[in-house]
């Protein structure tokens, strides 16, 4: 008797528990990609998530870092603003408030005489002065000198008194000086 097939397993039972092995290795192993797939899911879900607030956030970052430049640029206007203030500040209390009182001064002098030139002024912060008047002749500066001692002009100073009286000859012309310190009397200047 000829068979055609051949049957390389003894028993048939020995088959069916192979059998049963195998189909128990293939339901592991679909178990086992099935995990895989769920773990490699929800891995890819939270690296999907975790990159879009990664994304979010470096945009948050770079807008923040440009508000920080921009506010760079405004800060150091406000410091070098503040270091103005500083200035004008110190400026204000080592000034002298010159220009009201050499106001004072020239329109004093421009009511006694019409010659009477200031040629140097120099007031502190205390409001003490020192100043030199020149005068082409003789004549002019006695004028002057009634009107220094007029209490028109005395009121506007606390202490004035002559530190000297020089002459000069400028191309043969003799000029007439004489120097006065003292100290004015504080201007209120919302008086006006």
């Amino acid at each position: 008797m000829k068979t055609d097939r051949i049957n390389l397993l003894v028993s048939k039972k020995k088959y069916s528990d192979i059998s049963k092995y195998f189909s128990l290795f293939k339901i592991t192993l679909i178990i086992i990609a099935v995990i895989l797939l769920i773990f490699s899911l929800i891995i890819g879900t939270l690296l999907f998530f975790q990159n879009r607030k990664i994304e979010t956030l470096t945009k948050e970052k770079q807008s923040g870092i440009e508000i920080l430049n921009s506010q760079k640029e405004d800060e150091v206007k406000l410091v070098k603003i503040t270091n103005k203030l500083k200035d004008i500040e110190t400026f204000s209390k080592d000034d002298a408030n010159f220009y009201p009182y050499y106001e004072i001064l020239t329109q004093s002098f421009s009511k006694s005489s019409e010659s009477a030139n200031i040629d140097s002024l120099n007031i502190e912060k205390d409001r003490k002065f020192n100043f030199t008047l020149s005068f082409s002749n003789i004549g002019s500066m006695l004028e002057s000198f009634k009107f220094i001692e007029s209490d028109e002009f005395l009121k506007n100073f606390s202490s004035i008194y002559l530190k000297s009286l020089n002459t000069e000859d400028r191309q043969n012309i003799k000029i007439y000086k004489i120097a006065f310190e003292g100290e004015f009397i504080e201007i209120n200047e919302n008086k006006n």
